[in-house]
């Protein structure tokens, strides 16, 4: 878990070098992130998400006419938005990414040294015989020949 936090940490930072403030920062930031990555998981999580994202997007624009201290702050506040979404949804996508891993469909793959796959034809083993058959062309089959 540590690493994929670091992850989000370097991803967020854009991969540069950080001081070792900044690196303890940055692991407040990710704890943030993990803390808003479980809100926002399952359907009712991603309904939150949809609602977050589009508070982050359909923001008003920085109006330039505001006084130079004022205009700075919200851009920063701006900014710190964007990474804290931007951080948010690549934990999600990184999240998802690591449950696929775990329920690959690859895993419920039959054993094929299981008994009954290599059966010789004729041995009365489990086996479907016709795969061993002479003439069986399964290329010519699946090409539809």
């Amino acid at each position: 878990m540590t690493d994929l936090l670091d992850e989000v940490c370097a991803w967020v930072r854009g991969g540069s070098y950080a001081p070792e403030e900044a690196r303890l920062t940055d692991a407040v930031m990710a704890e943030d992130a993990r803390l808003l990555a479980e809100a926002f998981t399952g359907e009712a999580g991603r309904k939150r998400l949809m609602v977050f994202a589009r508070l982050t997007v359909l923001r008003p624009p920085v109006d330039h006419r505001l006084p130079e201290g004022v205009r700075q702050a919200y851009a920063e506040n701006r900014q710190g938005q964007d990474s804290i979404f931007a951080a948010l949804v690549r934990y999600l996508d990184i999240h998802e990414a690591n449950l696929r891993t775990q329920t690959d469909d690859r895993s419920d793959r039959p054993d094929t040294d299981a008994a009954g796959w290599r059966a010789a034809a004729g041995t009365g083993e489990p086996a479907d015989e016709r795969f061993s058959d002479t003439g069986w062309d399964a290329a010519g089959l699946v090409a539809g020949r």
